[in-house]
């Protein structure tokens, strides 16, 4: 049995199909979920929430939004529908260490490296390049943007986002639905709906919902 992918619609669905592409592994089918969003054409075959069969809801699912609160959403609408297994999907050109754990849903794209110790939460999203240091903690709903570096010890709560090229220092602490601009270097703690630019990096705007503006 191949995967279903819930959230079609998503920029981020095409990253996913070279994971499995690289994975050779199948995707039964492609759920789109909302009503915006353009699918891209090698997705197939593409069905709406209403068109679900009974059998796919046996399938595993990902989930391939990079927007915390978007991915929350998706993933609540996807169990209330039926689905019920959720396994982390890893890139095989990935470099995971044996003593990393991963929680439901996680996805980790190609070439990113996980440290030892590191601990995922469920449905983190860990982008192209990435590379976390050991003994890193997340919790849900937490988003990597392509190539940032964490270093060890860092502590991502639930629905932060770091942006590309990003570094995070050892030990620091990203608030719940915090926001790290791309490229920004992160040496203090991150609070809670905060947003954070520059290097160093500088809180720019408190009470941000979260990325996109949608909290989880």
């Amino acid at each position: 049995m191949g995967h279903v992918v819930f959230g079609a619609s998503s920029a981020y669905v095409s990253e996913v199909i070279e994971i499995f592409r690289r994975l050779d592994q199948p995707i039964d089918a492609f759920v789109v979920n909302v009503a915006s969003g353009e699918v891209p054409s090698e997705a197939d075959p593409v069905v709406r929430a209403s068109e679900i069969r009974a059998e796919w809801l046996e399938a595993p699912v990902v989930v391939p939004l990079t927007t915390p609160g978007y991915r929350k959403v998706a993933v609540a609408h996807a169990r209330s529908l039926g689905f019920r297994r959720f396994p982390a999907v890893v890139d095989p050109t990935a470099i995971v260490a044996n003593s990393a754990t991963m929680g439901e849903g996680a996805v980790v794209n190609a070439g990113a490296i996980v440290g030892a110790k590191v601990c995922l939460g469920p449905f983190a999203s860990v982008n192209r390049g990435v590379s976390i240091g050991h003994d890193v903690t997340t919790e849900e709903f937490v988003s990597f943007g392509p190539s940032c570096v964490l270093g060890g010890f860092v502590r991502a709560l639930a629905g932060a986002f770091v942006g590309a090229g990003a570094v995070v220092l050892p030990t620091v602490r990203l608030g719940r639905n915090s926001i790290v601009g791309a490229g920004a270097v992160v040496t203090t703690e991150v609070p809670d709906h905060a947003m954070v630019v520059g290097n160093p990096a500088r809180v720019v705007k408190m009470g941000v919902p979260g990325f996109n503006g949608v909290s989880v």
